[in-house]
């Protein structure tokens, strides 16, 4: 059971810090009011994230499961329903949303080139999911440690 959790806090580690960096790193190109230098990085960090965020976020899940059905608590707690309902839309917003919404700003990009209006407002649009991504990872981390209802 201990792997199962050092597995679960690990990928959460994952998800929580890999969001927030990928914040710094697009808020860093945008101070520079660039934007070659916005899709520039924006196009290095969207296929690691369209790769590493899914398994982080489905090893969640997984071991999330695994640890409530072999500990003490149950799916009607509060936290773990909040946190099964947070992972999942997250989980849906990045392999639904985002990835796809990738490949199509790749496409734009090869097609109109990467500071095209449209790769740009397709990026804002994925940057705005993006996001609120990180806002439900955090929220998920803050009440996986709080534990409301507990």
């Amino acid at each position: 059971m201990k792997w199962v959790l050092l597995i679960h806090v690990l990928a959460g580690a994952v998800l929580f810090g890999g969001q927030f960096y990928v914040e710094a790193l697009m808020a860093a190109a945008a101070r520079t009011k660039d934007p070659a230098t916005i899709m520039t990085v924006g196009g290095k960090v969207g296929p690691t994230n369209g790769r590493l965020f899914p398994v982080a976020g489905i090893l969640v899940l997984i071991t999330g499961v695994w640890i409530v059905l072999d500990s003490v608590y149950e799916f009607e707690m509060l936290f773990v329903s909040i946190g099964f309902a947070l992972t999942i839309i997250a989980l849906t917003i990045g392999l639904f949303f985002l990835k796809p919404g990738l490949a199509e700003l790749g496409d734009l990009v090869a097609e109109h080139g990467s500071t095209s209006s449209e790769a740009m407002a397709k990026a804002k649009s994925l940057g705005t999911l993006g996001h609120v991504q990180t806002l439900l990872v955090t929220v998920i981390i803050i009440v996986m440690v709080l534990k409301p209802g507990l």
